[in-house]
């Protein structure tokens, strides 16, 4: 039996929330959910990206050239806001439904730069919804169909309204979700830093302790050799010059005054 339409959106919402940590997978999900729930209606997710234009973020079409002709051309030319019947979705807030229209009625109210892409595609019913979070206009859901058989009707537009708001904040709680983790990584990467530089000042306090031990040998064995070549010199003097312990103190006194240089 086939699912109700409340039924699959239930399951829509399931998805949003499994997917949630995966922005354009989650967005796939929703384009493909809303064609299934919809007897294979052609869909756009368009989200804005703060420089005055929507771009098509996920798109799903029962025919492949459809798809790709969609993609590639609002891909080189995206839509602008308020222009056009989208772009005056996303601008306003306010869905939009024209149930059973001729295609030309579409055409003559798509921006120029994609009426050649909607008079290909010749939409015979149209249904645009807002994608909302916090009272934000993030982008639209469009769906339509090329198949007279098949029209959006009021019941329709209410279901796609539900799914444009949870589809919003859906998004917004990816987008939270991903500057939470990436908080938790500048805060490993900043702990990671830390650790260095302690480790860093430890190994050159250790550096300075050894010159310091160093330097402090160093002086108590200058004392040493003070002393001992002192009494050197005082040997040399009392022994006669005849002495066959000269030639050993000359050799440790020339040893000692080499050690401390």
């Amino acid at each position: 039996m086939r699912p109700s339409p409340h039924h699959r959106l239930a399951e829509l919402a399931v998805e949003f929330s499994e997917h949630i940590g995966d922005r354009t997978l989650l967005l796939e999900r929703i384009a493909q959910g809303i064609s299934s729930m919809q007897q294979g209606a052609g869909v756009l997710i368009c989200l804005t990206r703060g420089e005055g234009f929507v771009h098509v973020e996920a798109a799903h079409h029962p025919d492949p050239e459809a798809l790709a002709l969609v993609r590639d051309t609002l891909a080189a030319q995206p839509i602008r806001v308020g222009e056009g019947i989208s772009g005056g979705v996303v601008a306003s807030g306010k869905p939009l439904l024209m149930a059973r229209v001729d295609p030309e009625q579409i055409v003559r109210r798509t921006g120029d730069a994609h009426r050649d892409l909607a008079r290909r595609l010749g939409p015979r019913s149209l249904a645009v919804v807002p994608v909302r979070a916090g009272g934000v206009n993030l982008g639209a859901i469009i769906a339509w169909h090329s198949d007279p058989a098949h029209a959006f009707d009021e019941e329709v537009l209410s279901d796609l309204m539900v799914l444009g708001r949870c589809s919003g904040l859906a998004l917004r709680n990816a987008d939270l979700l991903a500057s939470f983790e990436q908080a938790l990584r500048d805060r490993d990467e900043a702990d990671a830093r830390r650790r260095e530089l302690e480790a860093r000042v430890q190994h050159a306090q250790k550096l300075e302790s050894l010159g310091v031990l160093a330097g402090g040998i160093a002086h108590d064995l200058n004392n040493l050799l003070v002393g001992i070549l002192g009494n050197i010199s005082l040997a040399q003097l009392q022994l006669p010059a005849s002495s066959l312990a000269l030639d050993s103190l000359r050799r440790a006194e020339t040893t000692a005054i080499g050690a401390r240089s």
